[in-house]
């Protein structure tokens, strides 16, 4: 297997000598072709504006340093897009022109201020915010947004651009505050005056974090021009020099990301006015910023995100987390033990009545799906979640000390289901409805029914299931014996609460507690909102009394 690592190395020795050749427009390290046919090995990889012969000292040496070099056609240019401000023409056929609130990627830009009469438009990337007072910025390219050293702090921003139909000052959405350009960046900020933001990019979805571009990924991106459009990284280390124009000359830009398009899905990766662009993974992570492109919009480039987040002293928006966005009012979320590690240190989030339900995992801080349905969409392990009334919680089934069994639940209907995970592959170990009669002689008859994972007897286990219904003096503690539930306290329909507690109010409610900080939930709060009233019971051998008692 090669090292890419090492690859890079060479390159970077040989870089300035291969750069200063005729007609050399970048180098970097990436896929070797061979007959127009990409291969799986890895080479130092020559760009020039065109193929030609050249004399044997210009040649570019087959091998440097034992690694195979490749040549490549491709001649880079910025990705911005410009039109004399007097005229008015279609740029692009098919340019997102809209007006989009909120503000989110992958839309129209542009400064509202001219440089030598042409206005100027490219792609608002991403929402990001102020490391310093936590301001949300739009991101976009220094090429986009600010054009040449003419810029100033202040200057304003209009969403779609000038050159899309859009107007200064009724289409002003921000102000230019800072920028970078040069060493491995072409980025620019502008904060937010007008209209809301989410942290989304449109046809993308939510953006779930940042990470790093590795050769042979799969990613996305969407420009006010081409739109949404897919492709392949096949180059990094990239060094280019490009010219930015009058003012700021030629402009060397290094550690630089090579994408070529996937035809399977798109025709081109990028085309002029997609300038400020962000590049996203499949985990919807943030992995460039893209600037320029090749003149057949085929292969683009684009700027490590984090070295564009650490020169702006920002970071990146997210929403959600590991790509569930949690944008629904009706989402619901709680700790799993998702293989039985007897950790919890898997999130699950669901949305009641869609079907959805996501089980996240958590590698150094980066969330990604372990399991992913929807929204909409089919539920879990049988279990459709397509009632707005559901519920789901974890639940220690076996007694093994380990929360590792999810109980979903509709109430008013008696469904009740449980679900153990073999191999990500969840299958009901027990299962009533819809509708149903509930589960150990508990009907769960009634829209206000509420379960939840008790320690009855101090064992140090969640494997009793605590059931009440608030307003009735109904409760119910449940043990399973071999995948049979049977009562072992049962007070209703209706009762009298338990332990002095009368449950009478539709308003109580009631979880597992640790009291005496002993590691175990063997205690139960009951509460009362509005009224000042909490209670916790304390279970001596099936007799539950008070260990403390507020009452209004």
């Amino acid at each position: 297997m090669q090292d890419v690592s090492k690859i890079v190395q060479v390159k970077e020795a040989a870089e300035a000598d291969l750069l200063k050749r005729p007609g050399v427009t970048a180098v970097d390290v990436g896929y070797k072709y061979v007959g127009g046919k990409k291969t799986g090995e890895i080479a130092i990889r020559v760009h020039v504006a065109k193929k030609k012969d050249v004399s044997p000292d210009q040649k570019i040496p087959e091998t440097i340093d034992g690694v195979k070099t490749d040549v490549l056609e491709n001649e880079f240019v910025l990705q911005a897009v410009s039109m004399p401000e007097t005229g008015i023409g279609d740029i692009h056929p098919e340019a997102d022109a809209n007006t989009y609130d909120p503000l989110l990627g992958g839309i129209s830009i542009g400064p509202c201020r001219a440089v030598n009469n042409s206005i100027y438009a490219g792609t608002m990337g991403a929402i990001v915010l102020d490391n310093a007072s936590n301001t949300r910025f739009m991101l976009s390219n220094f090429h986009v947004i600010c054009i040449d050293n003419g810029w100033k702090v202040g200057d304003t921003m209009a969403q779609p651009s000038r050159v899309d139909g859009g107007s200064c000052p009724n289409n002003v959405v921000g102000t230019l505050q800072r920028n970078s350009l040069g060493g491995q960046v072409d980025c620019a900020v502008a904060a937010i005056t007008a209209r809301s933001h989410i942290n989304e990019i449109t046809d993308i979805g939510c953006v779930t974090g940042t990470a790093d571009a590795a050769l042979g990924i799969a990613v996305r991106k969407r420009g006010r021009t081409t739109g949404l459009t897919f492709g392949t990284v096949e180059g990094i280390s990239l060094t280019t020099t490009i010219d930015y124009g009058d003012g700021l000359g030629k402009v060397t830009l290094t550690n630089q990301i090579s994408i070529n398009v996937d035809t399977n899905h798109s025709t081109q990766f990028s085309d002029h006015g997609d300038s400020g662009s962000v590049v996203v993974n499949d985990a919807g992570q943030v992995v460039g910023l893209l600037f320029a492109g090749n003149t057949t919009g085929t292969t683009s480039m684009a700027n490590p995100i984090q070295s564009v987040l650490t020169a702006l002293n920002v970071s990146m928006g997210i929403m959600g987390i590991g790509g569930y966005d949690l944008r629904s009012t009706i989402d619901q979320a709680f700790a799993f033990d998702y293989n039985s590690s007897g950790k919890l240190d898997h999130p699950a989030l669901y949305r009641p009545g869609t079907g959805t339900i996501w089980i996240l995992k958590n590698t150094n801080g980066q969330f990604g799906a372990v399991y992913a349905q929807g929204a909409p969409g089919n539920g879990i392990g049988g279990y459709d979640l397509a009632d707005p009334a559901d519920r789901v919680f974890a639940f220690d089934y076996d007694g093994s000390g380990k929360l590792d069994h999810l109980v979903l639940y509709r109430p008013g209907t008696g469904t009740i289901w449980i679900l153990k995970n073999t191999n990500g592959q969840f299958g009901a170990v027990y299962a009533q409805g819809s509708p149903g009669n509930g589960i150990g002689g508990y009907d769960l008859a009634d829209p206000a029914d509420r379960v939840f994972a008790f320690d009855y007897d101090g064992s140090g286990k969640l494997d009793h299931l605590a059931l009440y219904r608030p307003g009735t003096g109904t409760m119910w503690i449940l043990k399973n014996t071999n995948g049979q539930f049977s009562p072992v306290y049962a007070q209703g329909s209706p009762g009298n609460g338990i332990g002095g507690y009368d449950l009478k109010s539709t308003a109580d409610r009631a979880f597992a507690f640790d009291y005496d900080g002993s590691g175990k939930l063997d205690h139960l709060a009951l509460y009362r909102p509005g009224t000042g009233t909490i209670w916790i019971l304390k279970n001596t051998n099936g007799q539950f009394s008070p260990v403390y008692a507020a009452t209004l």
